[in-house]
């Protein structure tokens, strides 16, 4: 018995032991994790339930049972048991939140493979959707991979901004008004970007605690609030510099601007700094309280994002005169867009609009310059990688041919398209040949098609807007640069207008027809979308092609030439767009009242005998 006494307290002794060092060499080995990044436990309260339980409560069993999920998943697939391939990935993602190649694969196979099986786009998209999705929870949850950054931003390029889907324009259309949604119709992205640093309620703040001279403080020192902004942030004490406090001496206004800044940067996207910011003026959750459903905070962000504005029902229980009413309601929908941006689509509209200042005038309603910004996003943890810096090159060159969106919306219309955005022609031109020069020789060649490319665009699209001049010298630099392209040996004129240089003689009048009724119709739609320069441009071209081809069928009997009027061919496709758009029908009369000056539509043609 003592012998077994003994052996008993020896092996308690030894496991104490054993546990001692285990401890020990996992303190040292959560040390390598911590600083190799990829310590899974680390900020896990503020991650999901189920992320926690997958993350500590399985352990190293996660490996194991992530290897049979994949394996189930496919076979799934096989049987077109979409949804539960769904739910596995989902399942995979949080098993092993950092395993970058497994969730881009699942991510894609959603977006490319699972969505073409379908027929309808609306099918389609569903399943793109889904494979975005699973990309920014995948990017929420990792450390960062400039792989991971490259693979979401080809869905943005490839799959929704080339034509090899035949939904391709389904899904360009969903994305634009999602963003529609979520930046307004005409964007605000710049107010938005600034929702929880707006200098003007600081100002409001500091009145309330009888200092009223911030403004004036600050163009007195020649300083911009975001310079105090930068500087309390650099500052471990979050202390403003001393040339504001020589004169903003009372404690009470030093801590409010602290606190300010501080709330607009660490606790950006809370529901706390909303309060903070309407403090004083309104209280959110009395406002809530009082709506017919006494909504939560959750419920109101919904009915938010569904009108993609602040409910009625909210605005009118805000008990304000009408300036500071104003003033409430827009500091409650940008915050709202702010926070949308961030918490559903992953984006950060600072950087956002950081990266317009370089770049220009991106419309983010379009999907490449999405593209753009992943790929941004992966250069800033490896700013050598090519397939990064190769998305940044071509989407800018894309964002040129179609890089702004026009968007109509009425009760009985809506319509969206894509045109040239010329005011980022000079400064993509420079960002290419810089990317270009600053690569080595044998990596230039992909890089110099793709600025190739970006040149025809170019001079087609100033030459379009009326910049002639521009388009020129482009087409000028153009041919100098590759001097043993044949096609450039034309003019610039019959260079932009191809149709002109074809030998539409040999047309029948249905095949010249079909392309004069597509120039009109595009004419049309661009006065809709109100460009007028792009009207006239296809109204010009729709004319050019008439007067072509009627003098090189002259000689023609029967049906071989044109057998209706201009004037014909343009009322017939303006009537009906007039019918379906009326709140456009009085510009689009006007427009073609100036170029036809009759009003009334003549009488079909006879055919000739």
């Amino acid at each position: 018995m003592r012998r077994n006494a003994l052996y008993k307290t020896g092996a308690f002794v030894l496991l104490l032991v054993f546990i001692a060092l285990s401890t020990f060499q996992q303190q040292k080995l959560d040390t390598m994790r911590n600083n190799l990044g990829i310590n899974d436990s680390r900020d896990i309260k503020d991650k999901s339930p189920a992320m926690i339980l997958t993350t500590v409560g399985l352990g190293s069993f996660r490996g194991f049972i992530a290897n049979l999920l994949f394996l189930r998943s496919n076979r799934l697939q096989e049987e077109r048991r979409y949804y539960e391939v769904h739910q596995l990935a989902k399942w995979v993602r949080n098993l092993q939140p950092r395993y970058t190649k497994a969730i881009s694969f699942m991510a894609w196979n959603m977006s490319y493979n699972i969505s073409v099986t379908f027929d309808t786009p609306e099918e389609r998209w569903v399943w793109v959707r889904k494979g975005i999705d699973l990309y920014q929870d995948a990017l929420e949850n990792h450390s960062g991979d400039p792989d991971l950054y490259w693979e979401f931003g080809w869905i943005f390029q490839h799959k929704m901004g080339m034509n090899l889907d035949d939904a391709n324009r389904y899904y360009k259309q969903q994305w634009a008004l999602q963003m529609v949604k979520l930046l307004g119709e005409k964007s605000k992205l710049a107010e938005i970007a600034g929702a929880s640093k707006n200098t003007d309620l600081l100002h409001v703040k500091l009145a309330n605690l009888k200092y009223k001279e911030w403004n004036e403080l600050l163009a007195a020192l020649k300083m911009s609030f975001e310079d105090v902004r930068s500087y309390v942030l650099a500052d471990e004490e979050h202390e403003l510099p001393e040339r504001i406090t020589k004169f903003l001496k009372d404690e009470k206004w030093q801590e409010e601007v602290v606190k300010f800044i501080i709330a607009g940067e660490e606790k950006r996207y809370e529901l706390e700094t909303l309060k903070y910011l309407l403090e004083g003026m309104v209280d959110v959750d009395e406002i809530l309280k009082k709506t017919p459903d006494s909504w939560s905070f959750k419920q109101f962000e919904k009915r938010f994002r569904e009108l993609g504005r602040t409910p009625l029902v909210f605005t009118d229980l805000i008990e304000l005169g009408p300036t500071a009413k104003a003033q409430v309601v827009n500091t409650i929908d940008l915050f709202m867009r702010d926070r949308w941006a961030h918490k559903v689509y992953k984006l950060d509209t600072r950087r956002m609009l950081k990266i317009n200042e370089e770049y220009g005038a991106l419309d983010w309603r379009v999907a490449e310059t999405h593209a753009i910004y992943w790929a941004k996003k992966g250069l800033e943890v490896n700013p050598d990688h090519i397939p990064c810096i190769r998305m940044v090159s071509q989407a800018l060159k894309d964002v040129i041919d179609r890089g702004r969106l026009l968007y109509f919306h009425s009760d009985t219309h809506t319509s969206i398209d894509w045109t040239y955005n010329v005011a980022l022609v000079d400064k993509v031109s420079e960002i290419q040949e810089e990317i270009i020069n600053s690569l080595a020789q044998g990596d230039r060649g992909t890089f110099e098609t793709g600025y190739k490319n970006f040149l025809i665009d170019a001079v087609v699209a100033l030459y379009v807007h009326g910049s002639k001049k521009r388009s020129a010298a482009y087409y000028k630099k153009m041919r100098q640069r590759y001097p043993e392209d044949e096609k450039l040996n034309v003019s610039l004129h019959k260079f932009v207008t191809p149709e002109i240089n074809e030998d539409i003689g040999s047309m029948n009048e249905n095949q010249a027809r079909g392309i004069l009724y597509g120039f009109l119709r595009n004419s049309y739609k661009y006065i809709i979308w109100q460009e007028p320069d792009l009207a006239s441009f296809w109204w010009n071209r729709a004319d050019s092609l008439y007067k072509s081809y009627k003098k090189r069928t002259a000689n023609r009997k029967g049906r071989q030439g044109w057998t209706r009027s201009f004037r014909e061919m343009a009322y017939a496709e303006l009537l009906p767009l007039k019918r379906a758009v009326p709140t456009r029908a009085a510009a689009l009369q006007a427009f073609v009242d100036v170029r036809l000056p009759t009003n009334a539509p003549p009488g079909l043609l006879k055919r000739p005998e």
